[in-house]
């Protein structure tokens, strides 16, 4: 992560913290660890992710440089956005940067009204 913040960020903005893990210096949403994690690039616009529903169920794809050691990735379902059910996530194709996919069967609960979180976090 410290090397990623070196590279991304001026010194200026280093001083001023807008490296840190927790910030969003581009104000899209997505916090400088998710950036990072997702292979993003910090000082401009990331979209967010959009869920896709199809005979698998409700599902979420997303990309993200290989080997990162100091990056946890998890993912969860709810319908209610207070539960969340843990779900499996995929790897649809391996590389230097590789597809992953997280699932959601829809086989309990109101297949209707479903939300996927995609969680990322550091060890």
């Amino acid at each position: 992560l410290s090397e990623w913040q070196s590279a991304q960020f001026t010194s200026g903005q280093l001083a001023a913290g807008l490296a840190a893990p927790d910030e969003d210096p581009d104000h899209d949403g997505w916090v400088n660890l998710a950036e990072y994690a997702l292979g993003t690039p910090p000082n401009a616009h990331t979209p967010q992710l959009t869920g896709t529903r199809d005979a698998a169920g409700f599902s979420l794809t997303f990309t993200r440089p290989k080997g990162l050691p100091d990056v946890i990735y998890s993912a969860e379902s709810s319908e209610d956005l207070s539960t969340w059910t843990p779900l499996t996530i995929q790897l649809v194709t391996d590389g230097p940067t590789q597809t992953l996919r997280v699932v959601d069967p829809l086989t309990t609960g109101n297949a209707n009204r479903r939300f996927l979180q995609l969680k990322i976090s550091m060890p």
